[in-house]
This record gives structure tokens, C-alpha cells and sequence, in this order.
């Protein structure tokens, strides 16, 4: 009968650069970049979660209908952690001849606890009850992903004219991913002795892995 809480984030981010003039026209510079964001969420997600006369959908017939008798509650929390790495040493502020090269590592891991659900309730009951029940022994279920980047770039341009300036890039970059994916959670077919219905994994946690 209380309002969900919804959603809380709480960020943290930081960042150093630092440049160091190795010749007159030559500069070395290092940029560094850290975030550490927590968050977590609780609520209903389709709002049928209180006590409620039965309501049909389009068409009347589909499962979990009427819909008093099935309802989403979306619960997770986790973090997210990101560190930005790049060096890069050049000319880039004279002329008419500028070039630079340098490179880059950004690392982030992102992880999440999920404890939504899809939920059944008993015929004739509604949800609120049910939700009492259950929402604060929810299991939750693990899923991250860890993504890693590498990249080198050169770059270099002449002033021809006050008016025309010709320029060349190039970029190398390769990325890793790596994710456990969370399994879904939702009800057996068996009732508990409270009337309810208990919540269950649907499926194991589902690892997979990428690159480009």
C-alpha cells in the first residue's frame, strides 16, 4: 500500500590531464578519466500492482487475462565502472605543419542484480497482497558486461595557403565484449499455502562474447 521508491543514482566522476612541453613546438599529453555510478530501481512497471476490478485487453483472451491476475514488477540494482586512458604526443598548435599520434585504452564493467518478475496471482485475488509477499524475497539474478577498447591514431596537416589546408587520419581500434546475460524470472504453476505463487528462474544465466 506505499509508493515504490523508483529510481536512485548516485555518480562519482573524475578527471586529470596533464601536459608537459617537451620541445618548443612538441607536447606530450596524458588525459585520465575515472566514473563509478551505483543505481538501483524499484517499481511497478505496468501499474497493476493494487487492488483492481478484472481488466481485459484487446481482444479479451490473451494469457495472464484478466490482467489483475498478472502483473510486472521491475527490481534490480548494480554499478557501472569506467577508466578512459589516452597519451597522445604532437604539434598541434603550430604551423604551417601539424601532426599528432597517440592512443587510447577505455575500460568499462557493468553490473546488474535483477530481481523483476513477471507474477501470476491466484483468480479472484489482486496483486497487492502477492507483492507483500514476495517482493522483498525476490531472488535475484546476476548479469554484467565488460567492455574493453584499444585504439591508435595519427593525424597530420599543411597549411598550403592562409585558405587551404590539406589533412591526413588514420585509426586503428579493436573492441572485446564480454556479457552474462540475466536469466528471466517468473511463477511456477504451483501455488504456495498463502494462496500465491512462487517465483522461479526461468533460465540459467547466458554468457557470451564479441569483438570488432
Amino acid at each position: 500500500g506505499k509508493d515504490y521508491p523508483g529510481a536512485v543514482v548516485k555518480t562519482l566522476r573524475t578527471a586529470l590531464t596533464v601536459n608537459l612541453q617537451i620541445a618548443d613546438a612538441v607536447k606530450l599529453t596524458s588525459i585520465t578519466a575515472f566514473t563509478h555510478s551505483t543505481f538501483s530501481e524499484r517499481e511497478d512497471l505496468d501499474f497493476y500492482a493494487f487492488p483492481q476490478a478484472a481488466v481485459a485487453g484487446p481482444g479479451g483472451a490473451g494469457q495472464g487475462e484478466p490482467f489483475n491476475r498478472f502483473f510486472e514488477l521491475n527490481i534490480y540494482n548494480g554499478n557501472v565502472k569506467q577508466l578512459n586512458q589516452e597519451i597522445r604526443i604532437g604539434n598541434l598548435e603550430g604551423g604551417p605543419f601539424r601532426w599528432a599520434v597517440g592512443g587510447l585504452y577505455w575500460y568499462e564493467k557493468y553490473q546488474q542484480d535483477n530481481a523483476s518478475a513477471a507474477y501470476v496471482v491466484p483468480r479472484g485475488l489482486s496483486g497487492q497482497k502477492d507483492v507483500t509477499l514476495v517482493q522483498d524475497n525476490l531472488p535475484y539474478t546476476h548479469g554484467s558486461r565488460t567492455t574493453r577498447h584499444v585504439s591508435g591514431y595519427t593525424l597530420a596537416e599543411y597549411d598550403l595557403s592562409p585558405h587551404l589546408t590539406i589533412s591526413a587520419e588514420a585509426r586503428y581500434a579493436h573492441e572485446n565484449y564480454q556479457y552474462v546475460f540475466n536469466p528471466f524470472l517468473t511463477t511456477s504453476r504451483v501455488p504456495l499455502a498463502n494462496g500465491g505463487y512462487p517465483i522461479v528462474v526461468l533460465v540459467q544465466p547466458v554468457p557470451r562474447n564479441s569483438s570488432t
